[in-house]
């Protein structure tokens, strides 16, 4: 469900935030007050659900840095009116690979950016957020000790997290995961707009 992933709990800092900094692309939109999160003056997008959001995804980055990539999970069903489409992914093996998942939620015209407002609030409360520049209209990531890393963006009428998250508890994350899932929400708006 999309509000539990924005909504998971921080135990403890991000620590793996500090190595973000060194990622190409990944510090240029770090804002200094992130109590409220950067605008864009582009127009919003608008979006469609499709059946399958796997296909969507650019695996290829994945595949080249951890081998091979297979699907485990791909599907959409409809919540209180929403599309909610999710993909889960293992790149690599054990104990060096990632479990990636994507959650894409359409609605109604406006519905990302009310989605994105509220549960980075949450987030907020719960522990340290990074706002980014990159996809979408406004984005930022959070590290998580049980969920791994996270990247939040919106556009017009649609919500997108995407999450990595070692296979083996306790391994190191790649430097540079913020931008393999900043590439994979690149192709999801691509992929989804109208």
């Amino acid at each position: 469900m999309a509000l539990v992933v924005g909504a998971c709990s921080s135990t403890s800092p991000p620590s793996a935030s500090p190595s973000h900094s060194d990622s190409p692309g990944s510090d240029g939109g770090r804002s200094a007050d992130n109590s409220h999160p950067p605008t864009t003056t582009a127009a919003a997008g608008s979006y469609r659900a499709v059946d399958e959001l796997c296909p969507l995804l650019d695996q290829s980055r994945l595949r080249e840095v951890l081998g091979e990539v297979t699907i485990a999970q791909d599907q959409i069903r409809t919540m209180s009116g929403a599309q909610v489409m999710s993909c889960t992914l293992t790149a690599g093996h054990l104990p060096d690979g990632l479990v990636v998942s994507a959650i894409a939620e359409v609605a109604g015209t406006g519905s990302g950016r009310e989605m994105f407002e509220n549960l980075r609030q949450v987030q907020m409360n719960d522990g340290p957020i990074m706002d980014i520049e990159g996809p979408g209209a406004a984005a930022y990531t959070y590290v998580d000790d049980l969920t791994g890393t996270h990247l939040v963006t919106y556009d017009g009428n649609l919500y997108l997290t995407l999450a990595a998250v070692p296979l083996e508890p306790n391994a190191t994350v790649p430097n540079d995961v913020v931008d393999h899932l900043m590439r994979l929400a690149d192709s999801v708006l691509s992929g989804l707009r109208r």
